[in-house]
């Protein structure tokens, strides 16, 4: 048969686990070491990881950056070269306006020359007439030579005079070709600067876009490094206060070595932590009523009196409260696996967290109640009459 002592034995020792002080290794820093080392390992590759992103995130974002200076010099040279097609062109219609101004009054001069050649045309040929009808005339038969003589030198001013005015006609009209050429020429250039600074126009607003493209990349992929460099700042600090974690652990488990080789050494030599009686002991014992034997994982004492319950070395408290078939119960580490257990009590003095000296009263227990004491190691019973003192507790 199962004593119900047995049972509440067992979920003190689920307790203990639970509250991590035992569990199924003998050495509970040990296990907290190896998982801080094992989640420091992981945080370390994270962290690793996170470092390479960023790397390959930074040779992209420099080849971002040497796109932008590549397509700021393009564009700079574009509105360089646009700037010098419109100063062109500029000088262009200038002299489009200079050659069609020109042209205008080379066709005025065309005009007048026409205009004169064909008066002095008109003229020489009425003196022709003139000249042409006197052959056959009485008068010029017999006529002053010297009349004649001034005849012929007009008509022959007249036709000097038309001849020039000819030749006038003909260079202006020269004149008049040549600049309409010029102003051609000039047009057809202006429409191929146009052309050619629309061309450019087009290529500047393409590189436009491209470089608000590259910049838009650029800065998403600033906003990325950033995050993983916050990403990897965390992991760092984590990886750091896991690291210091870690070796307050460590420095922890020395203690606790050292606690339990202390306490270790106090065997047969731990305070009582009542004057009373032991009525129970510890292990396999004959049940009182039953025909068969229970283990007992502690031993009862039967107090007299009422009286105050003190620590049998000192410690840490890990638990206080009501568990159970043990009642208001407290729980003491010593270091080094070795665990006090304070059962039935009437009150409580301590909390948990608190260091605990040997001998301080930690509870009250009152007259002819039993008090419960259990002593574990590596969260398994041993016996506690084999660590108190070698006395009876009943003084």
């Amino acid at each position: 048969m199962t004593d119900k002592k047995t049972i509440g034995s067992l979920y003190l020792t689920i307790i203990i686990f639970l509250l991590g002080i035992g569990g199924l290794s003998a050495d509970p820093y040990k296990k907290k070491i190896k998982e801080y080392q094992k989640e420091l390992e992981t945080k370390s590759g994270d962290l690793k990881n996170i470092e390479g992103q960023i790397k390959n995130k930074q040779s992209e974002q420099e080849k971002y950056q040497q796109q932008e200076r590549q397509l700021r010099q393009q564009l700079q040279q574009l509105n360089s070269d646009i700037n010098n097609l419109e100063n062109q062109l500029v000088k262009i219609k200038l002299q489009i306006s200079r050659a069609e101004k020109e042209s205008r009054i080379a066709e005025k001069n065309y005009q007048q020359a026409c205009q004169l050649q064909q008066h002095w045309q008109q003229v020489y040929r009425q003196e022709l007439w003139e000249w042409f009808k006197q052959l056959y005339s009485y008068k010029y038969l017999f006529g002053d030579p010297t009349e004649e003589s001034i005849r012929r030198a007009s008509y022959q001013q007249k036709v000097n005079l038309a001849s020039s005015a000819q030749r006038q006609q003909e260079i202006c009209q020269q004149s008049l070709q040549r600049l309409k050429k010029i102003r051609e020429n000039l047009i057809r250039l202006k429409e191929d600067q146009e052309n050619n600074r629309q061309m450019l126009a087009k290529k500047k607003d393409e590189k436009d876009e491209l470089l608000k493209t590259t910049m838009g990349q650029r800065l998403a992929l600033e906003e990325e490094i950033k995050q993983l460099r916050e990403s990897a700042k965390a992991l760092r600090d984590l990886i750091n206060k896991l690291t210091v974690e870690k070796k307050q652990t460590e420095e922890e488990m020395r203690l606790s070595k050292l606690a339990g080789e202390e306490f270790a050494r106090k065997k047969g030599h731990l305070f009582w932590p009542v004057n009373g009686k032991v009525i129970t002991g510890f292990g396999r014992i004959p049940h009182p009523e039953l025909d068969t034997y229970i283990v007992s994982n502690g031993i009862k004492i039967k107090v007299a009196e009422d009286q105050p319950v003190l620590a049998i070395d000192r410690g840490s408290c890990i638990f206080t409260g009501t568990f159970r078939n043990y009642g208001q119960m407290i729980v003491i580490e010593h270091g080094g696996g070795f665990y006090s257990v304070y059962g039935q009590l009437d009150s409580i003095l301590i909390k948990e967290g608190m260091k605990v000296a040997g001998r301080q009263e930690v509870g009250k227990i009152n007259r002819g109640n039993l008090l419960y004491l259990e002593l574990r190691l590596n969260n398994e019973p041993i016996n506690p009459l084999d660590w108190l003192e070698k006395e009876e507790a009943s003084k």
